[in-house]
């Protein structure tokens, strides 16, 4: 429901998240979301069939919260889709995608409204920082296209490095080519173009990329280096951290196991979509290199290495 309808000269904002068995971090995300000071705004949670007493938390804490009850199947992307479609049913101007585990900040909604303003029919991103490091940036943008050297290789390469100070950002809103659930603002008419996240060919992992590269192929999308999330990176999807012992467990995991990222079978089918045939096979392989360099942290080690001579 709306938390204030009668304030309805401001654009009705939807917010669609799905979420399973994380009641505590979605609870944080929603007391953030009521802090806020926009005052016109639907919520929609999908619940994926928790066991943690998530729905009973929502019914309790959070009344005005449209929750949708799932039996487990769903996953992230047919979980969102639940949500954007309920957003859409109430007649929402805008959706945001909102994963649980980012914390928006009190101007965080009327900043994305204003940047909507001034960039009609764009999808509008903030900046995401990590939650006990806000100035250092977690991602701020990301570029999809062939290498400037080497134009059979096709990769999505981050704009800014993890941990990049946010100092570094430009000063005015810019173009990105990909866009995650992490309080991104998307206008209705985007979906009415474009449709839904493929949760068919894209479950779980890969659901966002492959359909922020199917948005950004016909509408822009932009980053707003003055505004903000906070995210709990420990909490995010494919967190590589661990002991040299667990590394090859989670590259395993991490390749073949939805829960984990099942890398093996999304990246196949994202390159398949949107890289250019010539440079299909070679990106893929690229790309399932760079995943198990990063697992093992062999550019790390490098790195390192380079340092202590």
């Amino acid at each position: 429901m709306s938390v204030n309808s009668l304030v309805e000269h401001r654009p009705l904002i939807g917010i669609a998240i799905a979420t399973f068995n994380r009641k505590e971090i979605l609870k944080e995300c929603l007391d953030a979301i009521n802090q806020n000071l926009y005052p016109n705004i639907f919520i929609c949670v999908v619940d994926d069939g928790s066991s943690d007493g998530t729905s009973e938390m929502l019914a309790t804490s959070f009344p005005l919260v449209e929750i949708i009850k799932g039996d487990g199947s769903l996953w992230w992307g047919a979980a969102t889709n639940k949500a954007i479609k309920s957003c859409l049913e109430s007649k929402c101007d805008y959706v945001i995608l909102l994963n649980d585990d980012c914390l928006l900040l009190e101007t965080t909604l009327d900043q994305l409204v204003q940047r909507a303003n001034e960039y009609p029919d764009t999808v509008i991103c903030p900046v995401v920082t990590d939650v006990n490091n806000p100035a250092e940036v977690w991602w701020a943008g990301s570029s999809w296209g062939a290498h400037k050297y080497l134009p059979f290789f096709w990769l999505m390469r981050q704009r800014f490095k993890h941990r990049s100070p946010s100092t570094l950002l430009p000063k005015t809103p810019y173009n990105t080519s990909e866009f995650t659930g992490r309080a991104t603002l998307i206008p209705k008419i985007i979906f009415n173009t474009v449709g839904l996240i493929d949760s068919k060919n894209f479950p779980q992992y890969g659901s966002d990329n492959d359909f922020s590269l199917r948005v950004t192929s016909k509408y822009n999308a932009i980053v707003d280096p003055d505004n903000k999330v906070l995210l709990y990176v420990e909490k995010a999807g494919q967190n590589t951290s661990g002991s040299l012992i667990s590394l090859p467990i989670k590259f395993f995991k991490m390749m073949f196991f939805r829960k984990h990222g099942e890398a093996l079978f999304y990246w196949w089918k994202l390159h398949k979509r949107h890289t250019p045939k010539y440079a299909f096979l070679p990106s893929y392989l690229l790309t399932l290199i760079i995943i198990f360099l990063r697992v093992f942290k062999i550019s790390t080690f490098f790195k390192k290495l380079k340092m202590e001579k």
